[in-house]
């Protein structure tokens, strides 16, 4: 088999590889993508879990007001009870009188009700809505992360499926080149120089297109890892394209300051502390508790101890806590400590989302201007590439010269998508750091409020 003849068969292959792979596998819009992994995402899931913890807790809090109910009862059997008798009235009858019943029967029903804590209830219910809201901001940064893992896979796919058409061009190119020249080496107007270097060149444009067809398999593997649906053959549709961003870095920042997740979380954790300190302090304040009870028992009455009576009292007790060996102030010195390095903690993440959008910002407009180079430059190549054609064509120049132009248009077209990513990446990368991924359309609108 000949050379041209093993090159058509891998080509062939590798051109009819690629499509078929693409048309066997389910194609996903970015918004789909998102909403997969909001649906089947396990840090979601578990997020959603520690809200319905924490409004449990809530709900406990809320109930302390309530006063609380026991009952109780018992049944005693006894062998023997102590019992005398004395002479009683004018006959001198004599009356038994008994220590109780045989059969000793008792129910109680009791209340507790707290009826001054000094607020404390009231703190710890504050404070569990506290947690409810931190409970819900986790949420929606992991739902950020889970988007921007999203957005990126699915990023990675369309530009690994850009790669894989300029590299099916760059094969077309080859195998035209190579066609071309083994024609002419057979009538003796190339030299075998030539016809290696073709060779070559086909070779290698056949190699590039395998490793672009590699590298989309596994973006598409990555793709459904973070959608959710691990083992399916996913695809993404529509195309990555290149859309000018602006920036405005003051601006950028104080959106980021306000709406920080992490930022958020961890003022609500200082305001949370200090909840805790209030507390802590109120711990050696007096509480007064509400008390009633009801009771019912036979074996009362030395004259009748198989009747039931009954009883009841009400009162109240209060609770002063004297000396506790300093441990309550110690506590709430431990808190104030806590208190100052989570400000010195928000003092740290400010200064870091300020350096993160400068260099974000300084990285998308880099891109920027890269990616409008390389655009000339793709420009330059393609006129050079077809240049070079007609002098080939015409006899004045050597195949060598012909394939340095189709490598350099190639290389070229490449670039230009890199840059392309690089481009979309610098987006989600100055988006991450200011915790807002609606910017610059990189997510569609309306899924946001999966968060």
């Amino acid at each position: 088999m000949s050379t041209l003849a093993e090159f058509f068969q891998k080509l062939k292959f590798l051109l009819l590889l690629a499509p078929l792979m693409l048309r066997s596998q389910t194609a996903l819009t970015v918004e789909e993508c998102l909403r997969e992994a909001f649906k089947s995402n396990n840090l979601l899931r578990m997020a959603d879990i520690n809200i319905q913890i924490a409004q449990e807790k809530a709900a406990q809090s809320e109930n302390q007001r309530m006063p609380s109910l026991n009952a109780k009862g018992a049944f005693l059997r006894f062998g023997k009870i102590s019992s005398f008798s004395i002479p009683m009235g004018p006959a001198g009858a004599m009356q038994e009188f008994k220590f109780g019943a045989l059969n000793r029967i008792n129910g109680d029903i009791s209340m507790m009700m707290p009826l001054m804590t000094w607020g404390r209830i009231n703190t710890q219910i504050k404070m569990a809505n506290l947690n409810i809201e931190i409970s819900r901001l986790d949420r929606r940064q992991r739902a950020i992360e889970v988007s921007d893992q999203v957005l990126r896979a699915a990023y990675s796919v369309l530009i690994s499926r850009e790669v894989i058409a300029a590299n099916k061009i760059q094969c077309d190119r080859a195998h035209k080149n190579l066609e071309s020249t083994e024609k002419r080496f057979s009538s003796g107007h190339a030299a075998k120089l030539e016809k290696l270097r073709a060779e070559v060149q086909a070779t290698n444009a056949v190699t590039m297109l395998d490793d672009a067809v590699n590298s989309y398999e596994k973006s598409t593997i990555w793709l459904a890892k973070v959608v959710g649906r691990e083992g399916e053959q996913l695809s993404i549709q529509g195309e990555l394209i290149f859309r000018s961003a602006t920036v405005d870095i003051d601006s950028l920042i104080d959106r980021a300051l306000a709406q920080r997740l992490d930022l958020q979380i961890l003022r609500l954790q200082q305001i949370l502390l200090e909840r805790q300190s209030e507390i802590t302090e109120k711990t050696l304040r007096p509480s007064l508790t509400g008390l009633a009870s009801y009771s019912v028992q036979n074996g009362f009455s030395p004259l009748a101890p198989e009747e039931f009576v009954d009883n009841w009292n009400i009162g109240v007790q209060l609770s002063f806590p004297l000396f506790d060996g300093g441990i309550t102030s110690h506590r709430v010195q431990e808190t104030l400590h806590q208190i100052s390095s989570f400000q010195l903690q928000e003092r740290e993440i400010k200064e870091t989302i300020s350096v993160q959008i400068r260099q974000s910002a300084l990285s998308l407009q880099q891109a920027e201007q890269k990616y409008w180079l390389q655009q000339k430059n793709g420009d330059l190549a393609r006129e050079a590439l077809e240049s070079a054609e007609q002098q080939y064509a015409q006899g004045l120049i050597s195949s060598l010269d012909l394939i340095t132009a189709e490598q350099a248009l190639a290389e070229s077209e490449l670039m230009v998508l890199r840059a392309l990513y690089t481009h979309t990446i610098a987006k989600l990368d100055l988006c991450r750091a200011v915790g807002d991924y609606t910017l610059y359309d990189l997510i569609p609108t309306g899924v946001e409020s999966s968060y």
